[in-house]
């Protein structure tokens, strides 16, 4: 899978991701993974759709986001989509100075989500989400 190249400048979340067999997520490597034949995962929403996300309500934002197709065509590799349906449930997220964050967000790349799961961590509730496969 491809994750943002901000989690490769972080110590230890950078080990994580390594670990889990993430690689940057920028043209240039995903294009040198696609060369050597490999499947490519892709979570699309990325920050922006960090910062809309709400509990009962499931936001896909992808106008922005055409690059992987390019991509994935130019080598002839298979798209397939993939959606979970309650995945915005998992977590409980806040709206605290919802628009400054997103002005950080669209104008200096930062996204600052506010969220918690189970017990105020990081670990998502445990919510039934239905996962949808396209062909």
């Amino acid at each position: 899978g491809l994750a943002a190249t901000v989690m490769f400048k972080i110590p230890m979340v950078r080990e994580i991701f390594i670990g889990w067999g993430y690689c940057d997520a920028s043209r240039a490597v995903a294009s040198k993974v696609l060369e050597c034949g490999r499947s490519v995962l892709v979570c699309t929403g990325g920050e922006e759709e960090s910062m809309y996300t709400r509990r009962g309500r499931d936001v896909v934002v992808l106008q922005k986001r055409k690059g992987f197709i390019r991509l994935a065509l130019s080598y002839g590799a298979d798209i397939v989509p993939v959606f979970g349906v309650g995945n915005s449930d998992t977590y409980k997220t806040y709206s605290f100075m919802g628009k400054q964050r997103m002005w950080l967000q669209k104008n200096v790349d930062i996204a600052l989500p506010i969220f918690h799961g189970r017990f105020f961590t990081p670990l998502p509730y445990k919510i039934p989400v239905q996962t949808l496969i396209g062909e």
